[in-house]
């Protein structure tokens, strides 16, 4: 059976689903001031039914392409890693890992726990996130290594 090492951050979808509902709501507001207050304001139009439609288009994409990832996004079992990403699993042997790097989310001067993981073997390289504590899940990938590779 597989064993579950890194899961999906959900803090990155929950905050574009909440961005988006906000976005939403302002539009709303603004589409009743425009119809009852200035409905000759044409920067206002410009706002309610051009911007802020596709900004709240493009949070709704980014938000589906969250939620089409598997939860449980990098399992292993045996001698083999499992990258479970929206366009296909990808099986790497853990003999064929030669780095496993961590790199945390940053914004406005904070830095998050989630964040992508790259894995480096000798042929290519794999960038996987947006991953839940992914410094302790980069660990957990780099003991796997050094013991099956060791036994």
């Amino acid at each position: 059976m597989k064993e579950i090492l890194g899961k999906k951050s959900l803090g990155y979808q929950h905050l574009l689903g909440v961005v988006g509902t906000a976005l939403l709501g302002i539009n709303i507001v603004a589409i009743i001031i425009y119809f009852i207050d200035s409905p000759n304001d044409l920067m206002i139009l410009f706002l309610v039914f051009i911007i802020i439609p596709i900004l709240v288009c493009v949070l709704c994409g980014m938000w589906w392409v969250q939620q089409k990832k598997p939860y449980a996004i990098i399992t292993y079992e045996d001698e083999n890693l499992y990258l479970n990403l929206p366009l296909g699993h990808i099986s790497i042997p853990f003999d064929q890992i030669i780095q496993v790097i961590p790199e945390r989310s940053h914004g406005r001067g904070i830095s998050y726990t989630f964040g992508r993981i790259i894995i480096q073997t000798e042929e290519e390289r794999y960038k996987v996130g947006i991953i839940s504590q992914v410094e302790d899940v980069s660990l957990s990938i780099t003991r796997l290594v050094r013991e099956k590779n060791h036994h």
